[in-house]
């Protein structure tokens, strides 16, 4: 009897490879979706570093404008403070040769208001909310303001401007350095 010649002769071998055969469409499926996943993978990191490298440029980019923003309101407020200080000078000269010529109580009251706003500029420098620095530029004019004004009144004003008469007498500033004498 002819019976159909097998190519493979044992069974269990020829099973075999027909399940090897049959898993190999699977296996290429699976290994193409690893493959596919980690392309997906390498692109979804390659975006992600670009997105906080960005991400941190402009963190940069922040904190350099957050810098100069700071450093431009201290400028205006220094610059406020400044002219302040010299407008107060400038009234505390006139309230003074008014006060000499005539030390009626509205003169009186003159000077008092034109000298106390140094008090708060000199309580702000000692207690840190203006730049230290700013107490170099400022102590020739609020001590010789101080000066002035206690010369014109004739007494000391501690009583009125207690931070400012103590930062005065604290201060070494020559005579000749104060713009104007009664």
């Amino acid at each position: 009897m002819d019976r159909p010649v097998d190519s493979n002769p044992d069974p269990a071998a020829g099973g075999s490879r027909r399940r090897a055969r049959s898993w190999d469409a699977p296996v290429l499926v699976a290994l193409a979706s690893v493959l596919v996943a980690l392309v997906y993978n390498g692109v979804q990191a390659s975006n992600s570093a670009q997105q906080l490298d960005q991400g941190q440029r402009t963190l940069r980019q922040g904190q350099n404008t957050l810098k100069l923003s700071s450093a431009a309101q201290t400028f205006t407020t220094f610059m406020e403070m400044h002219d302040h200080i010299v407008r107060s000078g400038a009234e505390i000269h006139k309230a003074a040769l008014a006060f000499v010529e005539d030390s009626s109580d509205d003169n009186k009251l003159r000077l008092l208001n034109a000298i106390t706003p140094l008090e708060g500029i000199v309580f702000a420098l000692e207690g840190g909310v203006l730049p230290a620095d700013a107490g170099e530029v400022w102590a020739n004019y609020l001590a010789c303001d101080y000066r002035l004004a206690k010369e014109a009144f004739g007494e000391p004003l501690s009583e009125w401007v207690p931070t400012l008469a103590a930062f005065a007498q604290r201060t070494a500033v020559r005579p000749e350095l104060c713009p104007v004498h009664l």
